[in-house]
């Protein structure tokens, strides 16, 4: 069965709801001990950024104008990217389709939202991180390729952020 939704740009008035879909994406993943604590700061920090329009969120709603998909983007201009032409580029944030609406393409269509918006803003490059197999799997298909990055655990006795999301993935879909 088709479902049928419409896509609408979020703005400043939807962080609280952006934020509650970040939430959703980490529920029962056990990654919520790494970002419960900071749930405030990125109320506060999604609202700068809308203020100085370098975020954007979509949301996907129903036909009894329920939220049920997100999508969202960031500009960055972090080291080394800073230094390289045009200095910048865009992370993909808040991705998270309820499950009952999924395999409906929703999440796709919101994502390509989000590049048109990134594009718009002059980014050449989006990134993002990809949590398990079945996400990996729809970045792929949208053109999205692993890349070198790696990550050091500075402190072994503390888990970072990607030791929680290596460990969930490990869990669910396992793998070395």
């Amino acid at each position: 069965m088709r479902i049928l939704y419409t896509i609408r740009q979020g703005s400043i008035g939807d962080v609280e709801l952006a934020v509650a879909f970040r939430w959703l994406m980490f529920g029962g993943s056990g990654k919520e001990e790494a970002v419960e604590h900071i749930r405030r700061e990125v109320t506060e920090r999604y609202r700068t950024e809308y203020q100085n329009d370098g975020i954007i969120h979509f949301f996907a709603i129903n036909t009894e104008n329920e939220p049920v998909a997100s999508a969202g983007a960031i500009i960055k201009s972090d080291f080394p990217y800073c230094f390289f032409k045009p200095g910048y580029y865009g992370w993909i944030i808040d991705v998270y389709t309820r499950p009952e609406y999924r395999g409906n393409g929703i999440a796709r269509a919101l994502i390509d939202k989000t590049h048109q918006w990134l594009k718009a803003k002059g980014a050449i490059e989006a990134r993002l991180i990809a949590v398990g197999k079945k996400p990996q799997e729809l970045y792929e298909k949208i053109g999205y390729r692993a890349t070198w990055e790696m990550s050091f655990n500075l402190c072994p006795g503390k888990r970072t952020y990607n030791d929680l999301i290596s460990q969930e993935s490990k869990e669910k879909w396992g793998g070395a």
